[in-house]
This record gives C-alpha cells, sequence and structure tokens, in this order.
C-alpha cells in the first residue's frame, strides 16, 4: 500500500464523518473536512504522479472518493 492510497483511502473513510458531521449542526467542522479532502485529493494526485506511484487502483478509488465527497468525478 503506498501513500497515495492510503490518503485515498482515508478521504473515503472521511464521507460518513462529514454527514454525521452536517447531520449534528457542526457546519464549520464539516466544512473543514470538505477542504481538507480537496486538500487531499490534490496531495495524492501529485505523488502518485510525481514519484511514478499510479495505479489502476488508485484511479478508480480517486474517483469513488471524488464522487462520495464532491458528487462529481475527477
Amino acid at each position: 500500500m503506498n501513500l497515495p492510497n492510503l490518503i485515498t483511502l482515508a478521504r473515503i473513510a472521511a464521507v460518513p464523518f462529514t454527514i454525521w458531521l452536517i447531520v449534528a449542526g457542526h457546519l464549520m467542522g464539516a466544512f473543514l473536512l470538505f477542504v481538507a479532502a480537496g486538500v487531499s485529493d490534490a496531495l495524492d494526485g501529485f505523488i502518485a504522479k510525481r514519484f511514478n506511484l499510479e495505479t489502476e487502483l488508485v484511479k478508480y478509488r480517486c474517483a469513488l472518493a471524488s464522487r462520495a465527497l464532491f458528487g462529481a468525478a475527477d
């Protein structure tokens, strides 16, 4: 498991927590987690490309994580 995979998995794992924050009325916390997810999306893409760590699995996980958090594909 490489670093981009771990970052992407963390982003996917953050989805239920983000939803819980919104439902509980902690909108600032949800917003900050959402921003962190956006930064992590750019970061894992940069690391994967810079250090030639791209895999098919990363591409599918990134698409899943983006759809889950942002409602759109990469």
